[in-house]
């Protein structure tokens, strides 16, 4: 379920002597909080958010108003030199389409961050924008596919529009209309939680344990052995019920308990030879979740 020189290097002895796993998010005003009071922006609740849910890491706003995929790209270097972040989230462009910039010249910036931060051992969120109808509908399409473009050839995940789902709403924006307000930015940090979340759980041991531990609390197996131990449980039981019905046991069902050995490598529920046993009150969902969770993390970790 379970990546220039030297800042690699230097990640891996960050991770040996246990230190913070962090998020670092490159963006413009958006992420900046222009407009919105002190701590109110959606990258200050996502760290909120994430703390809540097990994902102990640290959240880095590196974020400028007014920046441009150029200056990010420029800036990117000593920041991962400095954090040797787990995940960047790249939330750039606006101001590049806003300048009418050549896409062709965005493109290749937000290739470089990606590139740059993927060496530096990170996984990458590219947060998507559009621009008004204005700028020409050529561009603005164009524009608009060039975040899916930029995360498919690098295998980044992606969110493709951050404004999704209240873009229209105008009581969710500031006086400028372009800005969101305060009540967008809780919408805008569960939006990205969710990706953030999945990838670090794939690219690190702390955060395989943080996944796990959201599940099924800190003090637990690691998850496929917790799953495991329900599994040959229920196999067991079911064993002898039958038994003692005088029905003979089922052959599919993995060995467990006494004379029986335990699989070597339990399928998880949906996965082809997955047990279908009827759980217990209260564990169906509980192991419907982790392994929805397993499969979302070995797809994110093999991207």
């Amino acid at each position: 379920m379970w990546r220039l020189a030297a800042v690699l290097l230097l990640g891996w002895c960050g991770a040996a002597l246990g230190q913070q796993p962090v998020a670092l998010v490159l963006g413009d005003s958006i992420s900046a909080g222009y407009g919105l009071p002190t701590g109110r922006g959606w990258v200050n609740l996502l760290a909120q958010k994430m703390e809540r849910e097990g994902y102990r890491f640290k959240v880095v706003n590196a974020s400028v108003s007014g920046e441009t995929t150029l200056g990010g790209r420029n800036r990117l270097p000593p920041l991962l030199a400095q954090y040797r972040p787990t995940v960047v989230i790249v939330e750039l462009g606006a101001n590049d389409a806003l300048r009418g910039s050549q896409l062709a010249s965005v493109r290749t910036n937000l290739d470089a961050i990606v590139a740059d931060s993927r060496a530096a051992g990170a996984k990458v969120l590219v947060l998507g924008m559009r621009i008004p109808p204005n700028y020409g509908p050529a561009y603005g399409r164009d524009f608009s596919r060039l975040f899916g473009t930029v995360a498919k050839s690098s295998k980044s995940a992606l969110v493709p529009f951050l404004l999704e789902g209240f873009a229209q709403r105008r009581d969710l924006f500031q006086e400028d209309g372009i800005h969101p307000g305060i009540a967008a930015q809780a919408i805008m940090a569960d939006m990205y939680s969710r990706r953030c979340g999945r990838c670090w759980a794939a690219s690190s041991a702390e955060g395989r344990r943080a996944t796990i531990g959201r599940l099924f609390g800190d003090d637990v197996q690691p998850l496929r052995l917790q799953m495991t131990a329900i599994i040959r449980r229920l196999a067991h039981d079911k064993a002898i019920a039958l038994s003692t019905l005088g029905a003979p046991s089922s052959p599919t069902l993995p060995e467990g308990e006494g004379s029986m050995k335990p699989p070597s490598s339990p399928a998880l529920p949906g996965e082809k030879g997955a047990v279908a046993l009827p759980l217990p009150p209260g564990e169906g969902p509980r192991v419907r979740e982790a392994s929805r969770w397993v499969r979302q993390a070995e797809q994110c970790r093999q991207s």
